[in-house]
């Protein structure tokens, strides 16, 4: 009940839009759907139950962060995402199989912090696929008069022109807050606490919540690891 306390009718108030990425059909007549979140919503209302749901919504965003928080927000994710690769590393290493899955959903690197300066916003664009990156492609591919005046001026030496720059600029405050999302999507929660972090409207203590959740099971798990490394030194020795 206390979930649905500031539920529109029956239905909870903060949900997410989400993408359909795949349908399977199963021999028993069910469909097995894999989906991606992609934007917090809020229901104004709902205006259609029957056959489906109908709703009003608004878009849900983090709010603004405060000069401080910004800059602590890079130092956060850099640290969750560091936290989040050994607990990878280290659950490749203590699987009976050679040819272990990766620990993390790809969702996980998808919004991960990027290390590589190099890269330009029509790079992030691209790699993060969906309509954007597809009309990118395709301006590529088809060129245009912007394309050949950012190409003639790369060729002069200059700047070249990037013409997503704009949209890369709406983007970027958005990564760390779907991030922190995919990060907290590893950890075993209850409905309450799901519903807290999706009410939640600030990155940099979202994230420092996930850093704290996750940090005791990756000591957990290097300490396996280091015992593991231990152990096997040990019978090499016998050897």
């Amino acid at each position: 009940p206390a979930a649905t306390d500031d539920g529109v009718g029956s239905v909870v108030r903060v949900g997410v839009l989400c993408t359909v990425r795949q349908v399977d059909a199963t021999p028993d007549g069910r469909k097995l759907v894999e989906y991606e979140g992609v934007r917090r919503v809020s229901i104004i209302s709902i205006t259609q139950s029957l056959p489906y749901a109908v709703a009003n919504v608004e878009w849900v965003d983090d709010d603004a962060p405060s000069e401080t928080e910004a800059k602590q927000i890079p130092e956060l994710e850099g640290r969750v995402w560091a936290c989040l690769l050994d607990i990878e590393k280290c659950s490749r290493a203590l699987s009976s199989k050679r040819d272990a899955a990766s620990a993390l959903p790809p969702e996980i690197g998808k919004y991960a912090p990027k290390l590589d300066n190099d890269m330009t916003s029509v790079d992030y664009l691209m790699q993060a696929g969906g309509a954007a990156g597809q009309s990118i492609k395709q301006w590529m591919r088809a060129g245009s008069s912007v394309g050949k005046e950012a190409k003639s001026k790369s060729n002069a030496g200059g700047s070249a022109v990037d013409p997503y720059e704009a949209v890369a600029r709406v983007m970027t405050p958005r990564r760390p807050e779907l991030f922190s999302f995919a990060a907290a999507s590893l950890l075993d929660l209850d409905v309450p606490a799901k519903l807290a972090l999706l009410r939640s409207l600030d990155t940099a203590g979202r994230l420092q919540w996930v850093l704290s959740a996750i940090q005791p099971f990756q000591q957990e798990l290097r300490t396996r690891y280091t015992l593991q490394k231990t152990l096997a030194g040990k019978e090499d020795k016998r050897d």
